[in-house]
């Protein structure tokens, strides 16, 4: 029996049958995994209707706030002159002022609730977003960046975070949040997509009067119209 064994050729027997049962184990895997977000999923269709409204918020700030970003630097040297060190410098400001408003507008949350918050601070979002993108006044451009905007941050993004909590269950709670992430990696997925566009098909002198740069400040203060309108 022995020499049998030793004698035997690859691909018979035992060792024939092993990558079979592995692609087996890995298919079954695979089907569970499946079944369970299947599972999940049909769990939210008894869902509050505003859980929906609350991921549509999300996808629409997120494509704004991103998309902002990407250009924000490049924007504040070709049309303010400032240097790459001083634009830098006002967008880390800006973050800064993000943080520090949301330690000190944590209360007013409160007291103002979900709806009432998530509605100033779209306001304050778009309103701000909307300046930027004709303004040529380095006050007005100050003030946006530094009070504006951050306020507007503070108020909604938060908000959306405990709507979520808010209008699930213990049950589904942990899927809920993986796709409310999942469709804000959509929302900077698409920003990218718009940038890339914008600037390379959008004539450097302007269109509309506005340059590439403003044009996408411009889309963002439409979805943050948009967001108003949920």
């Amino acid at each position: 029996m022995k020499m049998e064994e030793e004698n035997r050729e690859p691909g018979q027997g035992k060792d024939f049958m092993e990558p079979e049962a592995d692609d087996h184990s890995m298919r079954n895997r695979f089907r569970k995994v499946a079944v369970d977000l299947a599972g999940q999923f049909t769990t939210l269709k008894t869902a509050h209707r505003e859980l929906w409204v609350v991921y549509g918020l999300k996808f629409l700030e997120s494509y704004s706030y991103f998309s902002m970003a990407v250009v924000f630097t490049i924007f504040l040297s070709d049309e303010f002159q400032m240097s790459d060190t001083q634009a830098g410098i006002s967008y880390g400001i800006m973050g800064t002022c993000t943080s520090l408003y949301g330690f000190a507008v944590g209360f007013l949350i409160d007291r103002l609730g979900v709806r009432t918050s998530l509605l100033i601070g779209c306001c304050m979002s778009f309103t701000g977003r909307l300046a930027l993108t004709f303004t040529s006044s380095p006050i007005l451009l100050a003030i946006i960046i530094y009070f504006v905007l951050p306020v507007g941050s503070c108020l909604a993004i938060p908000v959306l975070t405990l709507a979520i909590k808010g209008y699930t269950t213990e049950k589904n709670r942990g899927y809920a949040f993986g796709l409310f992430y999942s469709i804000m990696n959509l929302g900077v997925l698409l920003s990218g997509v718009i940038v890339d566009t914008a600037t390379i098909t959008l004539p450097r002198n302007g269109f509309l009067g506005l340059t590439p740069n403003r044009m996408i400040f411009l889309s963002g203060a439409c979805s943050s119209g948009i967001s108003l309108l949920c």
